[in-house]
């Protein structure tokens, strides 16, 4: 499994993470970590697979993407 780091310091130094909602961060944390991306950057994945494991309903998943 790949192992990809998050710096702590997103938290409060970029901006634009700070202007997130919770959600939009948790999705995007989501997005950062989950084992469904390759190693050129792209993702195969559903909704239904973002769904069933960053609970979000699909409606909010159409919301924030």
């Amino acid at each position: 499994m790949p192992e990809r780091g998050f710096a702590s310091e997103t938290w409060n130094s970029d901006e634009w993470f700070q202007d997130l909602s919770r959600d939009q961060r948790y999705l995007f944390i989501y997005l950062w970590t989950n084992d469904h991306c390759n190693p050129a950057g792209l993702y195969h994945i559903t909704l239904k697979t973002i769904s069933d494991e960053a609970l979000f309903s699909k409606d909010e998943l159409r919301e924030l993407l």
